[in-house]
């Protein structure tokens, strides 16, 4: 205790000199000019803790004191120990110890979760019950289980029950062939199977309605059924009903192709002896169109006297003449057209039909042939890649025209093309036969069979002659003819008949097919129609379908 004062003494001594200097100092202060802040001298009064403040206390030499809170200390807490230890889905606990206050604090341990093993069957699936999967814990002694679906019956047949008819069910009696269960496969009825072709037994007429019926090749059942009736077909221009004479008026009407019935009947003047008519021919083909044939010279001949002779404009020769009966002939066909050596004309009806018909030629392709739109074809025979025989003679005789696609299995544009063929074919393959021929000698039958597969190609393939193709002249993959119900070139294009889109891509190949196939197969052939949705023809750029002589040497 003495020590402790000893060493009291000199720090009070020091204090009680430093406090004397400051009064003495403030007491200078006093007496000169005054001081403008306080500068304290700190001293602890009261230790701050872990959780509670403190404070300390500020002396200025004026005398002025000051006490300010210090702030507390917080726990320091050490490294903790583990109270109880976590599980698989039990938390454990963590204590720890301030090394100020010795306060304690606790805090979770997260649960460790399962630690599963491998999968094992615990119970094998039945064909009707369910079985169970199982894997255990490695920490612990939890088992987990999930079901195995029960797979169900593999049913077999064993015996037939009852056959499947046309319009009955069949059955089979089955086994299980794993559990040995019994049951029954209904078998659904057949329905029935058509033959293709039903038979007309009232024939449709303009204004009455048909009949046809069909036949089951199964079970002989007949259906019948109503076609619609045909409609009238009019004619385009006026027949001579009654021929006017010199004596009496005659009239005309327009006729229906198909029938008796009649419309829009015009009286005709009397004949005048000495007053011109006016005569008209029109050369013509079987289809009905009008042949723009430049070196088809027609004359006109009184007895055998020629009285006048011209060139038809258009297909069409008018001229005016006394009203008389007149012998007309005509020569300068085109190569592979015919048509009758002579035709009359009366004076009560002027009007002359010269019919010209496109003749298929000899089997035998003429030497140095080239094709151009308006030649005959000669009656080509070909091998399908299925082994089978077709003709064109055949073909025009079943379809109103035929197709032909040159192309060969490593021709891109034929690949783009193929499958808007293909479309476009399904919808007119009752009118249309298209061929499709390789003409490249090193592509072979399998070769060709296996590109037909992959593309489900329905219409013919065949392999024919590089010749063939040649009299075409066109030199492009795929190129395209068309040939006529008569017979005659109608279209050759020389490319992909494809639509280019502005960002380079290409397509609508059915579209353009649809509409080739509906103008070479409309009825008024030749003449500007109205395809509707099938296709814009301008888009098509088809040629002109009159048929010039392009060929006449």
């Amino acid at each position: 205790m003495k020590s402790v004062f000893v060493k009291i003494i000199p720090f009070a001594a020091v204090l009680l000199a430093l406090c004397g200097g400051i009064l003495a100092a403030c007491g200078e202060q006093s007496t000169g000019s005054a001081h403008t802040e306080h500068e304290y001298v700190w001293s602890v009064e009261t230790e701050a803790g872990c959780t509670e403040a403190g404070t300390r206390r500020g002396v200025c030499s004026c005398g002025a004191t000051v006490t300010e809170p210090i702030p507390a200390k917080g726990h320091h807490w050490d490294g903790g120990r583990i109270v109880s230890e976590a599980g698989c889905e039990a938390a454990g606990t963590k204590e720890f110890i301030c090394t100020r206050c010795g306060e304690k604090n606790s805090e979770p341990i997260a649960a460790l979760g399962h630690f599963w093993g491998a999968e094992y069957v615990s119970k094998p699936a039945g064909c009707e019950e369910a079985g169970e999967m199982s894997s255990n814990c490695l920490r612990c002694e939890a088992v987990h289980t999930r079901p195995i679906e029960a797979p169900g019956h593999t049913f077999v047949r064993k015996r037939l029950i009852k056959m499947a008819t046309c319009t009955d069910d069949g059955s089979f009696e089955t086994a299980c062939g794993i559990c040995g269960a019994k049951g029954v496969e209904r078998v659904p009825a057949l329905g029935h199977s058509w033959v293709k072709d039903a038979e007309e037994t009232v024939p449709a007429t303009c204004e009455r309605e048909g009949e046809t019926y069909k036949q089951c090749k199964r079970c002989s059942v007949t259906e019948t059924t109503s076609t619609p009736a045909l409609g009238h077909d009019w004619q385009t221009v006026y027949t001579v009903d009654v021929e006017p004479t010199f004596e009496s008026a005659g009239s005309k009407s327009v006729h229906c192709n198909r029938c008796d019935k009649r419309r829009e009947s015009v009286p005709i003047d009397r004949l005048d002896p000495d007053v011109e008519i006016e005569y008209e021919f029109r050369v013509v083909r079987n289809s009905g169109e009008l042949l723009n044939s430049p070196s088809t010279r027609i004359s006109v001949y009184d007895g055998e006297e020629l009285v006048t002779e011209g060139t038809p404009t258009d297909g069409v020769f008018k001229t005016s003449l006394l009203p008389k009966t007149y012998t007309v002939r005509t020569t300068g066909f085109p190569k592979g057209y015919t048509a009758e050596e002579s035709y009359t004309v009366r004076p009560g009806n002027p009007y002359c039909d010269i019919r010209m018909t496109a003749s298929v030629l000899s089997e035998q392709m003429p030497d140095g042939m080239r094709y151009t739109v308006g030649s005959a074809m000669y009656d080509f025979t070909l091998t399908t890649v299925d082994g089978g025989q077709i003709t064109l003679s055949s073909l025009l005789k079943a379809k109103k025209i035929v197709v032909l696609n040159f192309w060969y299995t490593d021709c891109g544009w034929c690949v783009t093309e193929f499958p808007g063929l293909e479309a476009a074919y399904e919808d007119y393959s009752d009118d249309v036969a298209v061929i499709a021929i390789d003409v490249m000698e090193y592509e072979t039958v399998p070769m060709i069979k296996e590109f037909i597969s992959r593309m489900k190609l329905s219409f013919y393939v065949a392999k024919g002659p590089h010749e063939l193709y040649d009299a075409f002249g066109t030199g492009g993959f795929p190129t395209t003819v068309v040939i006529d119900r008569e017979g005659a070139v109608a279209y050759i294009h020389d490319g992909a008949l494809v639509e280019n889109f502005p960002d380079g891509t290409s397509g609508n190949s059915d579209k353009l097919f649809r509409a080739l196939f509906a103008k070479h197969l409309a009825a008024d052939f030749g003449a500007a129609a109205d395809f509707g949705a099938a296709a814009d023809a301008a888009l098509l750029k088809l040629p002109e379908c009159t048929l010039p002589a392009k060929r006449e040497d």
